[in-house]
């Protein structure tokens, strides 16, 4: 690497996992006449009426708001009555210049399905707060496995529905859902803000996942592919399964009708046993398949799987009703190449192991052809296991002929400057503090990787706050000073307009540009 960087950014990367590692894909269910998912089944549905409030004292049962400083008990919440809404039903909130937080009981779910969530939202003179909505997805212990949000809402023109998902439960722990409004207080109180709520609803889909043998979906060997569909939650026990291979322009190579043997899903309510008892229904049905193509050469395939029915009820005239539109996982085979020992070109990970492992990325990397790899390696010093996460991974690249960068930009943690968290600032402005309020938190980093990564930049790709930075070349000799102060030979590099820089600094500092 010389003064220029020629890593890839990230926004190739992310367009190359796009196009080889969508491994996982979810099927979602036709629609009735009505918007709802034929398939679905409701789950959980509160409306705020009676039956949500048995002792009428105007609080819905079972439900939880959350208290302390920043959640003061003066906030009012309670049922109200209200014509908008179908229900004539709704949760209101008078904010009175603070934050609240509401969360539902918790719902039953199951990991073999699919679920996708939808509530009415009120809200009335909102001028600081937003109001975020939330759906989280917890172990038998309460612990949050997932959680999917809405973007923050502030004021609404009337009722609004909100929907979120559908979401698939990663975690098998999963064991119950719970619904969460929270409104996030701004610079200042809405004294005058109202916050209502009504006719919320949970509702469970069939889910579909078809995965290839390889995270990466990036084969050297043509006949070591192999693609699995797994579904769960439907209602046909013996639904056909039809796959596709497709070349890089559509063409349809092979086709394979099958037919999917599934098993019932009975739920029997934490009974602690898998044999279903007499009064159980089933939950549906569920079962895998697998299939391997025939490649014919290397390049650029897609896998097309599409699930259909032959119930004539179902079909209709045709015979024949297909469930869900034809679903594709995109996959590359490529020769096996020498892994070259020196090279300029490299990927950035701006994510680190974003969609992808560590794991999943030692593979993948030594097969593409570069030499040079960017990762965020500012870990929180409490997470002993991430720092040898990343001693691990540079240790595999490196016998790859990969060198890595190490990107310092945010902190994993909490922390910090200014009353603002560290990771909503630029690189500029967190070096420009007291030295020792940073190199603090990097000290961990530092004695951990210093003497395996040579190279290091400072912020992002994206961040080229440095570069305009008056004395910039003492304040690189600081951190030099400060990070690096075991007699290492490390590289230190920034972002911005390299030969600008140079005209502007003069003789620089640092030893690569971005």
């Amino acid at each position: 690497m010389k003064s220029q960087s020629r890593t890839r950014p990230a926004r190739s990367f992310c367009a190359v996992l796009s196009a080889v590692a969508a491994a996982v894909i979810v099927l979602v269910a036709p629609c009735a006449s009505d918007g709802r998912q034929s398939d679905s089944v409701t789950v959980f549905h509160c409306a705020f009426g009676d039956d949500w409030d048995v002792n009428y004292d105007g609080w819905p049962d079972r439900w939880e708001r959350k208290t302390g400083i920043d959640y003061p008990h003066y906030v009012n919440i309670a049922i109200h009555d209200d014509d908008g809404v179908e229900s004539k039903k709704c949760l209101k909130i008078d904010l009175d210049g603070a934050a609240a937080a509401v969360a539902s009981p918790p719902i039953p779910v199951l990991s073999r399905f699919s679920y996708v969530f939808e509530g009415r939202l009120k809200n009335e003179g909102l001028k600081y707060s937003a109001v975020v909505l939330s759906v989280e997805f917890c172990d038998a212990a309460g612990r949050v496995l997932q959680m999917v949000k809405s973007e923050p809402i502030s004021t609404t023109n009337g009722w609004q529905s909100i929907p979120i998902g559908p979401v698939e439960p990663r975690d098998r722990a999963t064991d119950h859902a719970i619904l969460r409004l929270t409104v996030v207080r701004g610079s200042k109180g809405d004294l005058q803000g109202h916050v209502l709520l009504a006719d919320l609803s949970l509702e469970r889909l069939p889910r579909i996942d078809v995965v290839t043998n390889n995270p990466c979906n990036v084969y050297t060997e043509r006949d070591s592919v192999s693609v699995k569909c797994e579904l769960s939650g439907i209602r046909e026990q013996d639904p056909e399964i039809d796959f596709q291979l497709l070349d890089g322009s559509n063409q349809v190579l092979q086709s394979e009708r099958s037919h999917l043997k599934a098993q019932r899903i009975v739920n029997k309510l934490n009974r602690g046993s898998d044999a279903p008892e007499k009064g159980d229904a089933p939950d549906g049905y569920e079962g895998s398949i697998d299939w391997k193509p025939k490649i014919p050469d290397y390049g650029f395939y897609r896998i097309s799987v599409r699930m259909s029915t032959a119930d004539h009820t179902a079909a209709g005239a045709t015979g024949e009703s297909q469930l869900a539109p034809p679903r594709t996982v995109n996959l590359v085979v490529v020769p096996p190449l020498d892994m070259p020992k020196r090279g300029e070109f490299g990927w950035t990970l701006p994510e680190g192991d974003q969609p992808l492992s560590f794991q999943d990325l030692s593979r993948l990397l030594p097969q593409v052809g570069i030499n040079w790899t960017k990762v965020p390696v500012w870990f929180d010093a409490n997470d002993q296991q991430r720092g040898d996460e990343l001693i691990r991974f540079v240790e595999l690249l490196g016998a790859s002929n990969i060198d890595v960068v190490g990107i310092i930009d945010r902190p994993a943690s909490k922390m910090k400057i200014g009353g603002r968290a560290v990771r909503d600032l630029s690189i500029a402005d967190i070096l420009s503090q007291d030295s020792a309020t940073w190199s603090t938190a990097l000290e961990p980093v530092m004695s951990r990787l210093a003497l395996r990564v040579r190279w290091w930049q400072l912020g992002r790709d994206t961040d080229a706050s440095l570069i305009t930075q008056p004395k910039l070349n003492k304040r690189i000799e600081d951190v030099r000073t400060a990070l690096f102060r075991f007699g290492q030979e490390v590289r230190l590099g920034l972002c911005g307009d390299w030969e600008a820089a140079d005209a502007h600094h003069g003789k620089v500092s640092w030893d690569f540009a971005q």
